[in-house]
């Protein structure tokens, strides 16, 4: 998930569709760690990216998945449940509150993109690398 520069990589888009925000989509696809109940269920929209953006920064930030399981059952009846724990040890309390903010079972009170980007430890994380003159300096000098 990292480039040989540590840049974080984002993969697995083979499955994707363009969005149409007037209709919601009915075929199920994706990788099942990263599936949002919207997708289970079978009737979903944007807010779908949200949830596996969740997974994501949940994964980034621990190194585990926030549901697993033995099977495909059992992942998909976790993340229908909407439960997860958080590791303080690895996921700190802010980041936490963007996680579950992100990773809600109904996609009506999931965050925004907005949102996301709002909250708080995207901004102190924001200020940190421009400070460190890191991942946000260099997409500075790009753009």
């Amino acid at each position: 998930m990292f480039s040989e520069e540590d840049m974080p990589k984002l993969i697995d888009f083979g499955l994707c569709i363009q969005a149409d925000n007037r209709r919601a989509e009915h075929e199920i696809a994706g990788t099942p760690y990263y599936i949002s109940p919207d997708v289970l269920s079978g009737v979903y929209g944007k807010e779908c990216d949200i949830w596996s953006m969740g997974v994501c920064l949940f994964q980034f930030l621990s190194g585990n998945f926030p549901f697993d399981g033995e099977d495909m059952t059992e992942i998909f009846d976790k993340i229908k449940s909407g439960e997860f724990e958080c590791d303080r040890d690895l996921i700190s309390a802010d980041a936490e509150d963007l996680i579950r903010h992100m990773i809600v079972v109904n996609p009506e009170k999931r965050f925004t993109a907005l949102q996301v980007l709002e909250h708080s430890w995207i901004k102190q994380s924001e200020a940190k690398f421009r400070r460190k003159g890191t991942m946000f300096k260099e997409l500075d000098d790009e753009h």
